[in-house]
């Protein structure tokens, strides 16, 4: 599987064409859900032209039974996920689109796993209702089309424009996703827990807060990474591990693209993008254990994560 880092946007690249994954008026227009294969250039003198609409964050939202490692696929600049054609419930819809996640929800078709991919190691990026693969329009051989699909590896495949190559996709890391880390520790020799983040905000050191440890609140733009991890600055070692970062069944808010998943070592999620969710608040569990043997402990800290502003 190919590494990917949620705290970077990226250039998704066609190995054959080298034209670029592109969002439809490059993520300007809310109502425009195409997608697209450009080049950087292509059509600079457009109204709607922005480089950023070339921009995706990457984002694990899910590890199955094979450990595979599902993402969805963000454009900075729309804030849409890149789907499958009928959220992949429709074998003879072979298109691609970018949806916000929410799109459309009633429609018969909608299934929230059309907008996961998966990343093979090499260069494939398979959505995981459909089974099918991104592509290039023409396998990327025609350079005047401009068209992004989704096929089966041998469909087609007697056409005299296939290249299975066209299958292909780089990614490029192209800029840093603004990003908030909450480290974790644990409070002395109690099972409890105590926070502090990126930011400068420590538990029971005002800021808000009601003097306890695990009482922080870590402000969030829109399209911030979060990540939760074990504090490098914690010795000896006072955690053996985070297991598990959930939603509170009474939070205010639903802010995150989902539920935090463990992925190269943290926890990791992202902040919606939404001006629906200014200044609203999402509460979590957080699960660890003290030591190997121990059992696993979960504490709720009034841990704040507070959209403020747009891009």
């Amino acid at each position: 599987m190919t590494e990917v880092n949620q705290t970077k946007y990226y250039r998704i690249q066609n190995q054959v064409s080298q034209k670029y994954l592109l969002a439809g008026s490059w993520g300007k227009s809310p109502t425009d859900y195409s997608v697209w294969q450009y080049g950087i250039d292509q059509e600079e003198s457009n109204s709607f032209y922005d480089v950023d609409g070339f921009l995706w964050q990457i984002v694990p939202v899910a590890t199955d039974s094979a450990n595979i490692t599902w993402f969805r696929i963000i454009n900075k600049v729309s804030g849409f996920q890149l789907c499958a054609g009928s959220w992949g419930t429709v074998p003879s819809d072979p298109n691609i689109k970018q949806y916000p996640p929410t799109y459309d929800k009633a429609n018969s078709n909608y299934n929230t796993d059309g907008f996961l991919w998966q990343f093979d190691g090499t260069g494939n990026v398979i959505n995981k209702v459909s089974g099918r693969y991104l592509l290039a329009g023409s396998w990327g051989i025609v350079s005047s089309d401009n068209w992004v699909w989704q096929y089966a590896l041998t469909q087609d495949d007697n056409n005299p424009s296939y290249n299975a190559n066209g299958f292909h996709w780089n990614l490029e890391a192209f800029s840093d996703v603004p990003t908030k880390t909450i480290y974790v520790s644990r409070k002395g020799q109690s099972n409890n827990i105590k926070l502090r983040d990126s930011e400068g905000h420590q538990g029971g050191r005002g800021n808000g807060n009601s003097g306890n440890d695990d009482d922080i609140t870590t402000s969030a733009d829109y399209g911030n990474a979060v990540v939760w991890e074990l504090d490098p600055d914690d010795h000896p070692v006072s955690l053996y591990s985070l297991n598990g970062i959930t939603k509170k069944s009474d939070s205010p808010a639903d802010i995150l693209v989902g539920t935090p998943a463990f992925y190269s070592g943290q926890y990791q999620a992202t902040v919606v993008r939404d001006s629906a969710l200014a200044n609203q608040i999402e509460t979590y569990n957080i699960k660890y254990q003290v030591d190997a043997s121990g059992p696993v402990l979960e504490d709720d800290p009034k841990l704040k994560l507070e959209p403020t502003t747009t891009r």
